[in-house]
Protein backbone atom coordinates (compact mmCIF):
# COMPACT_ATOMS: atom_id res chain seq x y z
CA UNK A 1 0.00 0.00 0.00
CA UNK A 2 3.03 2.71 0.60
CA UNK A 3 4.80 1.61 -2.28
CA UNK A 4 1.67 2.62 -4.35
CA UNK A 5 0.74 5.55 -2.67
CA UNK A 6 4.39 6.53 -3.49
CA UNK A 7 4.37 5.52 -6.90
CA UNK A 8 0.95 7.67 -7.11
CA UNK A 9 2.86 10.50 -5.72
CA UNK A 10 5.50 10.59 -7.82
CA UNK A 11 3.52 10.72 -10.88
CA UNK A 12 1.81 13.60 -9.81
CA UNK A 13 4.73 15.63 -9.18
CA UNK A 14 6.31 15.07 -12.57
CA UNK A 15 2.52 16.12 -14.00
CA UNK A 16 2.73 19.21 -12.11
CA UNK A 17 6.58 19.45 -12.58
CA UNK A 18 5.48 19.28 -16.44
CA UNK A 19 2.57 21.72 -17.00
CA UNK A 20 4.94 24.39 -15.35
CA UNK A 21 7.59 24.08 -17.83
CA UNK A 22 5.04 23.98 -20.24
CA UNK A 23 3.61 27.22 -19.07
CA UNK A 24 7.18 28.87 -18.47
CA UNK A 25 7.75 28.20 -22.57
CA UNK A 26 5.50 30.55 -23.80
CA UNK A 27 6.91 33.59 -21.46
CA UNK A 28 10.29 32.17 -22.28
CA UNK A 29 9.44 32.13 -26.21
CA UNK A 30 8.04 35.46 -26.16
CA UNK A 31 11.42 36.65 -24.34
CA UNK A 32 13.42 35.24 -27.46
CA UNK A 33 11.00 36.81 -29.76
CA UNK A 34 11.40 40.17 -28.20
CA UNK A 35 15.57 39.93 -28.15
CA UNK A 36 15.02 39.22 -32.32
CA UNK A 37 13.64 42.07 -32.56
CA UNK A 38 16.02 44.55 -31.06
CA UNK A 39 19.07 42.66 -32.51
CA UNK A 40 17.38 43.05 -35.99
CA UNK A 41 16.90 47.05 -35.36
CA UNK A 42 20.70 46.73 -33.98
CA UNK A 43 21.91 45.01 -37.27
CA UNK A 44 23.06 41.30 -35.40
CA UNK A 45 21.27 39.46 -37.78
CA UNK A 46 22.97 36.29 -37.09
CA UNK A 47 22.53 36.32 -33.03
CA UNK A 48 18.69 37.88 -34.30
CA UNK A 49 17.82 34.60 -36.12
CA UNK A 50 18.72 32.43 -33.58
CA UNK A 51 16.42 34.00 -30.98
CA UNK A 52 13.35 33.97 -33.39
CA UNK A 53 14.41 30.07 -34.37
CA UNK A 54 13.93 29.46 -30.51
CA UNK A 55 11.13 31.46 -29.81
CA UNK A 56 9.76 29.07 -32.76
CA UNK A 57 10.56 25.78 -31.42
CA UNK A 58 9.32 26.86 -27.96
CA UNK A 59 6.42 28.18 -29.17
CA UNK A 60 5.44 27.74 -32.76
CA UNK A 61 3.73 30.51 -34.32
CA UNK A 62 2.62 32.05 -37.59
CA UNK A 63 3.71 35.43 -36.69
CA UNK A 64 7.33 34.37 -35.53
CA UNK A 65 7.57 32.41 -38.52
CA UNK A 66 7.60 35.16 -40.65
CA UNK A 67 9.94 37.03 -38.65
CA UNK A 68 12.41 34.29 -39.31
CA UNK A 69 12.13 34.05 -42.64
CA UNK A 70 12.76 37.80 -43.27
CA UNK A 71 15.67 37.45 -40.53
CA UNK A 72 17.06 34.92 -42.95
CA UNK A 73 16.38 37.52 -45.94
CA UNK A 74 18.00 40.37 -44.65
CA UNK A 75 21.23 38.18 -43.86
CA UNK A 76 21.63 37.35 -47.40
CA UNK A 77 20.08 33.01 -46.34
CA UNK A 78 18.64 32.90 -49.27
CA UNK A 79 18.02 29.95 -49.08
CA UNK A 80 16.93 29.47 -45.81
CA UNK A 81 14.87 32.19 -45.98
CA UNK A 82 13.09 30.35 -49.30
CA UNK A 83 12.16 27.82 -46.96
CA UNK A 84 11.10 29.35 -43.89
CA UNK A 85 8.52 31.71 -45.99
CA UNK A 86 7.41 28.70 -47.20
CA UNK A 87 6.57 27.54 -44.05
CA UNK A 88 4.96 30.42 -43.05
CA UNK A 89 2.79 30.23 -45.81
CA UNK A 90 1.51 27.21 -45.63
CA UNK A 91 1.10 28.05 -41.34
CA UNK A 92 -1.05 31.41 -42.64
CA UNK A 93 -3.40 29.26 -44.70
CA UNK A 94 -4.00 26.58 -42.04
CA UNK A 95 -4.46 29.60 -39.51
CA UNK A 96 -6.73 31.24 -42.01
CA UNK A 97 -4.82 34.28 -41.96
CA UNK A 98 -5.08 35.90 -45.38
CA UNK A 99 -3.22 38.97 -44.68
CA UNK A 100 0.31 36.36 -43.68
CA UNK A 101 -0.62 34.66 -46.99
CA UNK A 102 0.22 37.37 -48.85
CA UNK A 103 2.82 39.22 -46.88
CA UNK A 104 4.82 35.22 -47.50
CA UNK A 105 3.76 35.14 -51.46
CA UNK A 106 4.86 38.90 -51.70
CA UNK A 107 7.85 37.79 -50.53
CA UNK A 108 8.70 34.86 -51.59
CA UNK A 109 8.11 36.36 -55.55
CA UNK A 110 10.81 39.31 -54.49
CA UNK A 111 13.30 36.59 -53.72
CA UNK A 112 12.56 34.65 -56.68
CA UNK A 113 15.84 36.29 -58.93
CA UNK A 114 18.09 36.29 -55.60
CA UNK A 115 17.98 32.49 -55.21
CA UNK A 116 21.43 30.58 -55.46
CA UNK A 117 20.97 26.83 -56.54
CA UNK A 118 23.33 23.88 -57.08
CA UNK A 119 22.58 21.13 -59.79
CA UNK A 120 24.52 18.06 -59.02
CA UNK A 121 24.63 15.80 -62.68
CA UNK A 122 25.82 11.72 -61.82
CA UNK A 123 25.68 10.64 -65.43
CA UNK A 124 24.46 6.82 -66.14
CA UNK A 125 28.02 5.99 -67.21
CA UNK A 126 29.15 7.91 -63.44
CA UNK A 127 27.09 5.40 -61.51
CA UNK A 128 29.00 3.39 -60.41
CA UNK A 129 27.80 0.50 -57.61
CA UNK A 130 27.46 2.15 -54.27
CA UNK A 131 27.99 5.36 -55.17
CA UNK A 132 27.66 7.83 -52.61
CA UNK A 133 27.32 12.40 -53.17
CA UNK A 134 27.61 14.39 -50.32
CA UNK A 135 26.81 18.21 -50.54
CA UNK A 136 28.60 19.30 -47.71
CA UNK A 137 28.75 16.09 -45.81
CA UNK A 138 25.22 15.60 -46.30
CA UNK A 139 24.31 12.17 -48.27
CA UNK A 140 21.92 12.94 -51.71
CA UNK A 141 19.47 10.43 -52.59
CA UNK A 142 19.77 9.61 -56.53
CA UNK A 143 16.04 12.06 -56.50
CA UNK A 144 18.41 14.60 -55.62
CA UNK A 145 20.62 13.94 -58.70
CA UNK A 146 19.99 16.58 -61.73
CA UNK A 147 17.94 19.07 -59.27
CA UNK A 148 18.42 23.15 -58.84
CA UNK A 149 18.66 22.87 -55.16
CA UNK A 150 18.37 26.62 -53.35
CA UNK A 151 21.36 26.89 -51.23
CA UNK A 152 22.51 29.68 -48.61
CA UNK A 153 25.79 31.87 -49.86
CA UNK A 154 28.77 30.15 -49.15
CA UNK A 155 31.08 27.42 -49.59
CA UNK A 156 30.33 23.79 -50.27
CA UNK A 157 32.53 20.56 -51.05
CA UNK A 158 30.51 17.64 -53.67
CA UNK A 159 32.63 14.68 -53.05
CA UNK A 160 31.97 10.93 -54.45
CA UNK A 161 33.14 8.29 -53.26
CA UNK A 162 32.28 4.13 -54.44
CA UNK A 163 33.95 0.87 -52.66
CA UNK A 164 37.23 0.02 -54.44
CA UNK A 165 37.42 3.59 -56.05
CA UNK A 166 39.22 6.56 -55.52
CA UNK A 167 37.27 9.17 -54.45
CA UNK A 168 36.42 12.43 -55.88
CA UNK A 169 35.80 16.00 -54.75
CA UNK A 170 35.15 19.50 -55.88
CA UNK A 171 34.74 22.81 -53.88
CA UNK A 172 32.37 25.62 -55.41
CA UNK A 173 32.41 29.16 -53.29
CA UNK A 174 28.49 30.22 -54.34
CA UNK A 175 28.48 34.50 -54.29
CA UNK A 176 26.02 35.66 -56.86
CA UNK A 177 22.29 34.75 -57.79
CA UNK A 178 22.01 31.46 -60.24
CA UNK A 179 22.52 27.72 -60.82
CA UNK A 180 25.87 26.36 -60.71
CA UNK A 181 26.22 23.12 -62.43
CA UNK A 182 28.33 20.42 -61.02
CA UNK A 183 28.79 16.75 -63.18
CA UNK A 184 29.94 14.11 -61.50
CA UNK A 185 32.94 12.03 -63.32
CA UNK A 186 33.53 8.40 -63.22
CA UNK A 187 35.62 7.28 -60.25
CA UNK A 188 38.95 5.79 -60.69
CA UNK A 189 39.25 2.31 -60.17
CA UNK A 190 42.10 1.51 -57.34
CA UNK A 191 41.94 -2.27 -58.73
CA UNK A 192 45.44 -2.51 -61.13
CA UNK A 193 45.26 -3.97 -64.50
CA UNK A 194 47.50 -7.19 -64.31
CA UNK A 195 50.39 -6.75 -66.98
CA UNK A 196 50.72 -9.69 -69.67
CA UNK A 197 53.11 -12.45 -68.46
CA UNK A 198 55.09 -12.01 -71.52
CA UNK A 199 55.72 -8.68 -70.95
CA UNK A 200 56.71 -9.21 -67.15
CA UNK A 201 59.52 -11.88 -68.10
CA UNK A 202 62.68 -10.61 -68.31
CA UNK A 203 64.51 -10.71 -72.02
CA UNK A 204 67.84 -11.47 -73.04
CA UNK A 205 69.85 -8.43 -74.28
CA UNK A 206 72.31 -9.43 -77.31
CA UNK A 207 76.03 -8.80 -76.15
CA UNK A 208 77.65 -5.88 -78.83
CA UNK A 209 80.78 -6.19 -80.15
CA UNK A 210 84.23 -5.01 -78.51
CA UNK A 211 84.38 -0.88 -79.24
CA UNK A 212 88.35 -0.16 -80.00
CA UNK A 213 89.33 3.12 -78.94
CA UNK A 214 88.63 6.24 -81.36
CA UNK A 215 90.11 9.02 -81.74
CA UNK A 216 88.13 12.76 -83.01
CA UNK A 217 88.21 16.23 -82.40
CA UNK A 218 85.26 17.99 -80.71
CA UNK A 219 84.36 21.22 -82.40
CA UNK A 220 83.02 23.32 -79.85
CA UNK A 221 84.57 21.65 -76.92
CA UNK A 222 83.61 20.65 -73.46
CA UNK A 223 82.47 24.46 -72.25
CA UNK A 224 80.73 25.22 -75.18
CA UNK A 225 78.88 22.24 -75.51
CA UNK A 226 77.31 23.10 -71.97
CA UNK A 227 76.57 26.71 -73.44
CA UNK A 228 74.58 25.15 -76.24
CA UNK A 229 72.23 23.17 -73.71
CA UNK A 230 72.28 26.29 -71.16
CA UNK A 231 70.75 28.49 -74.04
CA UNK A 232 68.43 25.99 -75.30
CA UNK A 233 66.85 25.34 -71.73
CA UNK A 234 66.70 28.78 -71.88
CA UNK A 235 64.78 29.69 -75.38
CA UNK A 236 62.23 26.96 -74.32
CA UNK A 237 61.98 28.82 -70.67
CA UNK A 238 61.28 31.69 -72.37
CA UNK A 239 58.74 30.09 -74.70
CA UNK A 240 56.95 28.53 -71.91
CA UNK A 241 56.70 32.32 -70.68
CA UNK A 242 55.68 33.34 -73.51
CA UNK A 243 52.64 30.74 -73.18
CA UNK A 244 51.48 31.17 -70.13
CA UNK A 245 51.76 34.92 -70.90
CA UNK A 246 48.84 35.17 -73.43
CA UNK A 247 47.29 32.82 -71.31
CA UNK A 248 47.26 35.01 -68.23
CA UNK A 249 45.91 38.00 -70.86
CA UNK A 250 43.26 35.91 -71.83
CA UNK A 251 41.84 35.10 -68.82
CA UNK A 252 41.73 38.32 -67.19
CA UNK A 253 39.88 39.31 -70.04
CA UNK A 254 37.03 36.79 -69.12
CA UNK A 255 37.23 37.69 -65.40
CA UNK A 256 36.94 41.41 -66.50
CA UNK A 257 33.88 40.85 -68.50
CA UNK A 258 32.32 38.85 -65.19
CA UNK A 259 33.86 40.63 -62.23
CA UNK A 260 33.71 44.02 -60.67
CA UNK A 261 36.66 44.47 -58.89
CA UNK A 262 36.88 41.58 -56.40
CA UNK A 263 33.20 40.56 -56.55
CA UNK A 264 32.44 38.37 -59.50
CA UNK A 265 28.72 37.53 -60.71
CA UNK A 266 29.39 33.95 -61.21
CA UNK A 267 31.21 31.24 -60.91
CA UNK A 268 33.09 31.27 -64.70
CA UNK A 269 34.32 34.79 -63.46
CA UNK A 270 36.13 33.82 -60.29
CA UNK A 271 37.36 30.37 -62.04
CA UNK A 272 38.62 33.00 -64.89
CA UNK A 273 40.68 34.66 -62.17
CA UNK A 274 42.00 32.44 -59.82
CA UNK A 275 43.74 30.81 -63.60
CA UNK A 276 44.65 34.74 -65.10
CA UNK A 277 46.87 34.59 -61.43
CA UNK A 278 47.90 31.02 -61.86
CA UNK A 279 48.96 31.13 -65.54
CA UNK A 280 50.62 35.14 -64.56
CA UNK A 281 52.71 33.30 -62.02
CA UNK A 282 54.31 30.87 -64.82
CA UNK A 283 54.57 32.92 -67.13
CA UNK A 284 56.95 34.92 -64.66
CA UNK A 285 58.79 31.72 -63.69
CA UNK A 286 59.45 31.02 -66.99
CA UNK A 287 60.87 34.98 -68.31
CA UNK A 288 62.45 34.11 -64.87
CA UNK A 289 64.29 30.57 -66.00
CA UNK A 290 64.90 31.43 -69.56
CA UNK A 291 66.90 34.93 -68.98
CA UNK A 292 69.08 32.86 -66.15
CA UNK A 293 69.38 29.91 -68.84
CA UNK A 294 70.87 32.80 -71.34
CA UNK A 295 73.11 34.41 -69.22
CA UNK A 296 74.66 31.13 -68.04
CA UNK A 297 74.85 29.79 -71.68
CA UNK A 298 76.99 33.12 -73.18
CA UNK A 299 79.30 33.07 -69.80
CA UNK A 300 80.18 29.93 -70.58
CA UNK A 301 79.76 30.25 -74.29
CA UNK A 302 82.42 33.48 -73.95
CA UNK A 303 85.02 31.95 -71.87
CA UNK A 304 85.43 28.78 -72.77
CA UNK A 305 88.74 27.61 -74.09
CA UNK A 306 89.66 26.67 -77.32
CA UNK A 307 88.83 22.46 -77.94
CA UNK A 308 91.71 19.88 -78.94
CA UNK A 309 91.96 16.56 -79.94
CA UNK A 310 89.53 13.93 -77.63
CA UNK A 311 90.34 9.51 -77.55
CA UNK A 312 87.55 7.87 -76.27
CA UNK A 313 87.38 4.13 -75.97
CA UNK A 314 84.52 1.48 -74.64
CA UNK A 315 85.31 -1.90 -73.70
CA UNK A 316 82.87 -4.88 -72.33
CA UNK A 317 84.26 -7.20 -70.22
CA UNK A 318 82.42 -10.28 -68.50
CA UNK A 319 82.34 -8.06 -65.07
CA UNK A 320 80.58 -5.04 -66.81
CA UNK A 321 81.60 -2.32 -69.42
CA UNK A 322 84.52 0.72 -68.65
CA UNK A 323 84.52 3.98 -70.94
CA UNK A 324 87.49 5.72 -70.91
CA UNK A 325 87.72 9.60 -71.97
CA UNK A 326 90.90 11.36 -72.39
CA UNK A 327 91.78 14.79 -74.16
CA UNK A 328 93.53 18.14 -73.39
CA UNK A 329 91.64 21.11 -72.11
Amino acid sequence: MKRRSLAVATCLALIGWYGLARAEEPAAAQAAFDDGKRLVEEGRLERACAKFAESQRLDPAGGTLLHLADCYDRAEKTASAFHTYGAALAQARKDGRGDREQAAKDRLERLGPRMSLIRIDVPSTSRVPGLEVRRNNTLLSDRNYAVATPVDPGRYSIRAEAPGHHSWEKVLTIRAPGTVSVAVPLLKSMVQRRTNRAESLPQRVARPPDVVPTRHHDPFGTQRTLAVGAAAVGVVALGVGTYFGLQSMGKKSEADSECDGSRCRSQDGVDAREAAIGAGNWSTLGFAAGGVGVAVAATLWFTAPEASALSTAAQLSGSGARVRLEGRF
